[in-house]
């Protein structure tokens, strides 16, 4: 029968593992998350990009009407 500190050295041992192991993991997630942030940007910019290629797009066919409704109103 194991005396109480030798259950309390296996208890510290898996303890330290575990700990280890979290530390690992919160690792390979924030690494995880600055890819997705970097990727978000990065959709972002291209959306805007998308969406201004549409504006110029629909100029051409809409004259000034469309730059009016796409700009911010002007007191």
């Amino acid at each position: 029968m194991w005396s109480q500190v030798e259950q309390l050295e296996v208890q510290n041992r898996q303890v330290r593992k575990d700990f280890k192991e979290m530390k690992i993991r919160e690792a390979r997630t924030m690494s995880d998350y600055s890819e997705l942030e970097e990727e978000n940007v990065t959709l972002q910019k291209q959306l805007a990009g998308l969406k201004q290629a549409q504006v110029c797009q629909l100029i051409p066919g809409h004259g000034l009407t469309v730059m009016y409704h796409s700009s911010p109103a002007v007191d």
